[in-house]
């Protein structure tokens, strides 16, 4: 059976890890791959080798590789984090941008600038899930979708206000009309309390 050679790529997507780490595994020796111009070409049969080398032992020993690879899977797993993370607070700061552009327009935020901005931010959302999928994130990947998270809704709403000014009218009439409401029913009882209180000073008039 002949033996298929694998590109850089599908060896990280089938073992779940990024092409830079492969790099590394090719470089320090632990998986045989070959370059026969600009890119890796790594053997099935490598591949298998390697896999088999680095899994448990059915004597629950693992082999000397083991504890490398691992290393390598987790240093892949804080990078990948890393730079989720830096995604999410650039696309954050994008979201404060547009903001400070069109927060004191009346014009609304283009349709493509907000398409885009949500575009980013389901993929760095699907991300995340991927990745609390596989663990617990870090701090900083939490911190950032908070973040990235609380931006958005505040975008979201202020497009939306700009988007359908007349519901956005209507509502701030509402509410107008509900503080005044409130007030004059403060100042209707108010007034009430006032006449009650001068018509018990006529009816027990103070002994003179």
């Amino acid at each position: 059976m002949e033996d298929r050679n694998l590109s850089l790529s599908s060896v990280a997507g089938s073992l779940g890890v990024s092409e830079r780490t492969v790099r590394r595994w090719i470089k320090s020796g632990k998986l045989k791959a070959y370059k026969p111009g600009r890119d890796y070409r790594i053997p099935e049969s490598a591949l298998r080798e390697f896999i088999l080398e680095n899994e448990v032992s059915p004597e629950g020993e693992s082999s000397s590789l083991e504890p490398s690879l691992f290393n390598d899977v987790e240093d892949d797993r804080r990078e990948r984090e890393m730079y989720a993370a830096t995604l999410m607070e650039n696309l954050t700061e994008r979201a404060k941008a547009l903001e400070g552009t069109y927060g004191s327009s009346v014009d609304a935020i283009p349709l493509l600038e907000h398409t885009a901005f949500n575009e980013a931010r389901d993929a760095l959302t699907l991300l995340y899930e991927e990745m609390t999928a596989r663990g617990t994130p870090s701090k900083k990947m939490q911190d950032a979708k908070e973040r990235l998270d609380k931006a958005a809704s505040r975008l979201g709403a202020w497009y939306w206000r700009q988007a359908h000014p007349e519901s956005h009218e209507a509502n701030q009439t509402r509410r107008a009309l509900a503080i005044k409401r409130v007030n004059r029913d403060q100042k209707t009882e108010r007034n009430d309390n006032a006449v009650r209180q001068s018509d018990r000073g006529r009816e027990h008039p103070e002994a003179g």
